[in-house]
């Protein structure tokens, strides 16, 4: 209990340094030259379309990474390079918000889409850990019962990335709301994807060793029987030991040749009591 509880725990966290700017940077990025003069200018049809595109490729490209190289990873590290990753997405954006490359709109294109597509990555490679750590905490019996139910406590933390997003762009004055001189609220949009990178490093650097345990999905505590992984709980009781009269035959009686009268191989029986 104690164990889903840290894992559980850690995950809602994370999710909660995650702040969701999607709905001012959508404005930031497909407001006109009347409303933002300084802006990428980029088409709402076309940029809701690639980034669909993106977002879906790129989710199965975060399941085929951890599949092939993470699979062996410590839970640990795992955590640990999806924040960096996260950062790195966050940090990745600045040019664009900073508007470094606002003589060529393919640069733009270019560092957004990058930020899309390391975001959706981020998300699979912390989410398929958490789940994999947690299914490894259930006892055998109510595992599908404990995971729907952490699945719906991650719920629990998208309002609050919501609300931390809408706190640090109140704290900038960033409000833009497609008008004329959307400009002056979004000039410091730059400061905000810098504090939101900062926040995914803190579970990591703070939390991650007293909530998540050093192992990995393939340490000593989950072996294979008949073909499937199977895991046993910390506090499930251990199988007891094998006793040296198990091995012996079931019957309850021994046969002995005693060569009396009879036909030959008569036996007489005799019962053994342990």
């Amino acid at each position: 209990g104690r164990e889903i509880a840290l894992v559980n725990g850690y995950r809602m966290l994370v999710n909660a340094c995650f702040p969701d700017l999607r709905a001012v940077t959508f404005v930031f990025y497909t407001d006109g030259p009347r409303e933002y003069p300084k802006g990428p200018h980029l088409d709402p049809f076309v940029y809701s379309a690639v980034m669909g595109y993106v977002a879906r490729s790129c989710a199965l490209v975060g399941i085929c990474l951890y599949r092939t190289f993470l699979a062996d990873w410590s839970f640990r590290a795992v955590f640990r390079l999806s924040a960096f990753l996260a950062f790195l997405a966050n940090v990745s954006a600045l040019p664009v918000y900073l508007r470094l490359f606002r003589a060529s709109p393919a640069l733009d294109l270019a560092f957004i889409l990058f930020e899309e597509a390391i975001r959706v990555i981020v998300k699979n490679l912390k989410d398929i850990p958490s789940t994999v750590l947690s299914a490894r905490c259930c006892r055998r019996g109510n595992d599908a019962t404990v995971l729907a139910l952490c699945g719906a406590a991650g719920y629990l933390t998208e309002p609050v990335q919501t609300y931390t997003a809408i706190v640090l762009l109140n704290v900038f004055d960033v409000n833009p709301a497609s008008r004329l001189h959307d400009g002056r609220h979004l000039r410091y949009l730059w400061k905000v994807k810098l504090i939101c990178g900062a926040l995914v490093l803190i579970p990591p650097i703070f939390f991650l060793d007293k909530m998540i345990g050093p192992g990995g999905p393939n340490d000593d505590r989950q072996h294979k029987s008949d073909g499937l992984p199977k895991t046993r709980h910390p506090d499930d009781p251990a199988p007891a030991a094998a006793s040296p009269l198990s091995s012996s035959p079931p019957a309850a009686s021994s046969a002995l040749d005693y060569g009396g009268p009879g036909p030959p191989g008569a036996v007489a029986t005799m019962k053994v009591t342990p």
